[in-house]
């Protein structure tokens, strides 16, 4: 850590006052309650070349990043994007966030002015909570060769846990065949392939006649707008 606060230093030395136009960005992401997903988050630098990048990502309740076997973070560099020279720390706050930096002792700069710098793996808790969430990227500063650095506006990305609101049986898309499953649950079966989440509309821990008249009217919106 006595290194991470460093290069912090060094780099914000020379903290430019310009408007800023790079920027992290997250495609909008689904997951499900007990599932883990890779995503990738990509740099976007038309204005400048830069060897050090050091960002704090916030995540929703019931997300965290993965652990590997070794205890490390479940993230990894574009090799693309970075050559061997480049380092990637991760460190988690007392507050649960994650600090990251990125940065070459020999200033060597980032490839390209778009695309992935690299992939986080995220598991949701079984009993995260449902519905539309966010992840935050802050405490940004982005700086070059020459120790000239920037600091970007908070960017946030779209999270929905328990992914399509009405796709009951898993299948990627809200049918007749969602509301069967609903209907099959809700009278104590076990739908193969059910997702709880998805069929809890209402976010409220169960499945009920609300949720499986929300269903249909999901169905009959889609199909009343083609």
């Amino acid at each position: 850590m006595k290194l991470f606060r460093t290069l912090i230093f060094i780099a914000c030395l020379a903290i430019a006052g310009q408007a800023f136009a790079d920027e992290l960005h997250v495609a909008d992401l689904v997951i499900n309650p007990g599932e883990s997903k890779t995503v990738a988050v990509e740099l976007q630098n038309p204005d400048r070349a830069y060897t050090l990048l050091e960002f704090t990502l916030k995540l929703p309740e019931g997300i965290s990043i993965v652990k590997d076997s070794k205890d490390d973070w479940a993230v990894t560099l574009n090799a693309d994007r970075f050559d061997s020279s480049h380092t990637l720390e991760v460190g988690q706050l007392d507050n649960g966030d994650y600090k990251f930096l990125i940065y070459s002792m020999s200033n060597a700069t980032i490839k390209g002015e778009s695309g992935e710098i690299l992939t986080i793996t995220l598991t949701a808790k079984a009993d995260a909570p449902t519905g539309n969430a966010q992840g935050l990227f802050y405490d940004q500063l982005f700086a070059d060769a020459n120790d000239q650095g920037t600091n970007p506006d908070d960017k946030a990305f779209n999270i929905r846990i328990g992914g399509l609101p009405g796709d009951a049986d898993g299948s990627g898309a809200v049918t007749v065949a969602d509301v069967t499953a609903a209907v099959s649950y809700l009278l104590g079966q076990q739908p193969e392939g059910f997702v709880f989440g998805n069929a809890d509309i209402d976010g409220n821990g169960q499945i009920s006649a609300e949720d499986i008249r929300a269903i249909v009217d999901i169905i009959l919106g889609e199909s009343s707008s083609e």
